[in-house]
């Protein structure tokens, strides 16, 4: 019996490997990750030492002993580190039964849209999209290029691609998109020197607009008949704006009300679709006063899609900005302590005693 045992504990053993997971480490933009030491307490919970962190360099692969919500741990070189899932990949290592524990969204990102906008693909592309359109309108400015109707296809066109490229990078990847200028990964000059481009990208994407209806109208602002030309946009914008924080607060107002439950959902439903119906309604009748009913309505698509691209550029920029003035305002709050607390001189009085002006 004792045989038994032992060669079914040998067994069990020979099994562990086979169905232990093998990991790469591998985070956008950058050649290596952190990772915390870690051991266990006495009530057996993983403990985590963020005062020590240790580098890996991507590529590093190991077998995961244990995962802990979005943290996997491992051994090496004697000692268990802990690391954050986001810098992890599945390595191609497993066996095809051994299942791939990670997170949906954190196996997007090693699908070729994760390639796309973890690299300076995504980047890339919306500057050269950008810069086609800039240049196919200088052209047209200038007269070299005489075929309007081509003018009025490049800039929608790259319009809609670039809101397009930002909209879906958002809603698969999240603000993770915009890693290439995060202050927590380049630090206060890293980051700075970063968001003078950006904004330079956001108000070009935002003038865009207005260079189209240059081109659509020949530079015209009335039509014969005293109508506005101008493609509708302030409403929606509007009303994809307010609509959230409408809903949320309807939400607050009610749960403080006690009103949950079917009731609760019915009215946050009508207050959201209410407040982004609105200005989507009014951004489209206009539109279709001015083009029609179908042109109307692909003009407000078009705009909604451009308002969205706009908003999410303009929050993560306004955000990497806070960031940034967040660590100034430290800096000088510093400064200013350190200048009230150190005195300016230090001088021996007649009496022969030190004294220290401050």
């Amino acid at each position: 019996m004792k045989k038994f045992y032992i060669l079914l504990i040998g067994a069990l053993f020979c099994l562990l490997p086979l169905s232990a997971q093998i990991f790469e480490i591998s985070k956008w933009g950058s050649d290596d990750a952190l990772a915390f030491p870690a051991k266990k307490n006495s009530k057996g919970e993983w403990v985590k030492d963020p005062s020590n962190s240790v580098r890996f360099d991507a590529g590093f692969e190991f077998q995961s002993v244990d995962h802990d919500g979005e943290y996997y741990y491992f051994a090496h070189e004697g000692k268990f580190y802990a690391i954050y899932e986001k810098n992890l990949k599945f390595s191609s290592k497993n066996p095809d039964d051994v299942e791939n524990p990670l997170s949906e969204e954190q196996q997007k990102r090693f699908t070729l849209g994760g390639w796309f906008y973890s690299s300076m693909a995504a980047v890339i592309t919306m500057l050269i999209v950008m810069g086609f359109g800039a240049i196919v309108s200088f052209l047209y400015f200038k007269g070299i290029l005489k075929d309007k109707s081509f003018v009025l296809k490049v800039i929608p066109g790259a319009i809609l691609i670039n809101s397009l490229i930002l909209i879906y990078g958002q809603l698969n990847f999240g603000s993770e998109i915009f890693w290439w200028c995060d202050y927590d990964r380049y630090g206060f000059f890293g980051s700075l020197l970063r968001v003078i481009p950006f904004m330079a990208i956001l108000f070009i994407q935002i003038i865009s607009i207005k260079i189209y209806e240059i081109f659509l109208f020949d530079g015209q602002t009335e039509s014969e008949d005293g109508t506005e030309l101008k493609i509708s946009i302030k409403p929606a914008a509007l009303s994809l704006i307010l609509c959230l924080p409408a809903t949320i607060g309807t939400a607050i107002i009610l749960s403080f009300l006690d009103i949950r439950g079917f009731m609760m959902d019915t009215i946050t439903l009508v207050v959201f679709f209410g407040s982004l119906g609105w200005g989507m309604l009014k951004t489209y009748r206009k539109n279709v006063k001015l083009f029609g009913a179908l042109n109307g309505l692909m003009m407000t698509i078009f705009s909604s899609v451009y308002i969205i691209g706009c908003l999410i550029a303009a929050i993560a920029l306004i955000t990497l900005i806070f960031k940034i003035i967040f660590q100034i305002l430290v800096v000088l709050g510093t400064l200013l302590i350190l200048a009230m607390v150190i005195p300016k001189r230090t001088f021996r009085g007649s009496d022969g005693r030190i004294y220290e002006e401050y």
